[in-house]
């Protein structure tokens, strides 16, 4: 029976910490990821919600300068992954129209900003939920079982890297925000727990569509984002944060590149 991998990330020290491993290479055939604003590289813009960044400030030190939907002043850890791993320069949101064949096969992130791991949060936010994630996920199968035929198919999702990044928003609607939840289970440890369950659900069901290697990040911090009209640093690669909530493209490549050394050998050996 295959193994399934899973190296559950629950705090930005884990990355720091893990002993270093040496492996050559990967032989990761594919990069495909779920979540919240951390691994959203565009779904939301194309949705009736507040929770989108294809406007400036995000995106002002993309290559050409142009905001695409991703939470930061730049690339993603999921991007630079793609990168480090020779699979593309760049993770496409799968809602983007001009998604290629090439994106199919190699990978692409189905995050959703403001989504969460319990479906009380997205009603909020009016997202994709992780459900719905996995439907679209479920739509990428079939596609690829139409590329490539179902042997090759499953060898590409057997050696894919997942990566899950979810959690913060349902903390910050369902627990701080208006304790709904917290009051439904008595405290914000069951919540937690309950939480916790569902992405155990969640990985079970990825696994049951082929996923074998699979990384769950935990996310940093809760506040505000950016408009248009605020004011921001000039040199965003001093600084660890872009905005209250989500990492500096250089927050980013650092975590793609520790979790390269620390974190991918132990899900790839």
């Amino acid at each position: 029976m295959t193994t399934i991998s899973i190296i559950l990330h629950l705090s930005f020290t884990f990355f720091l910490y893990l002993p270093p491993l040496t492996c050559a290479s990967y032989n990761i055939t594919a990069l495909f990821a779920f979540g919240d604003s951390t691994m959203d590289a565009g779904n939301n813009n194309h949705f009736n919600t507040l929770l989108r960044s294809d406007h400036l400030p995000y995106g002002r030190d993309l290559p050409q300068h142009v905001p695409k939907g991703r939470f930061s002043n730049g690339k993603l850890s999921t991007d630079y992954l793609a990168n480090i791993l020779g699979l593309k320069e760049l993770l496409p949101a799968y809602l983007n129209p001009n998604i290629t064949d090439h994106d199919i096969l190699t990978g692409v992130t189905f995050g959703s900003g403001g989504s969460g791991l319990d479906n009380l949060t997205t009603p909020v936010t009016g997202v994709l939920d992780l459900a719905k994630q996995f439907e679209l996920f479920e739509e990428v199968l079939k596609r690829l079982r139409k590329l490539v035929g179902k042997e090759k198919a499953e060898n590409v999702m057997n050696n894919a890297l997942f990566v899950i990044s979810s959690g913060t928003n349902d903390m910050m609607y369902n627990a701080y925000g208006l304790p709904t939840r917290v009051l439904q289970f008595g405290s914000v440890q069951r919540y937690q727990d309950f939480l916790l369950q569902n992405l155990l659900s969640f990985i079970q069901k990825l696994y049951g569509g082929g996923a074998r290697r699979i990384m769950v990040a935990g996310l940093l911090e809760i506040g505000p984002g950016c408009n248009k009209l605020d004011i921001t640093c000039l040199d965003a690669s001093k600084y660890l944060f872009w905005d209250a909530v989500h990492l500096s493209q250089s927050g980013y490549c650092f975590l793609a590149q520790n979790a390269t050394q620390t974190v991918l050998p132990y899900v790839t050996t």
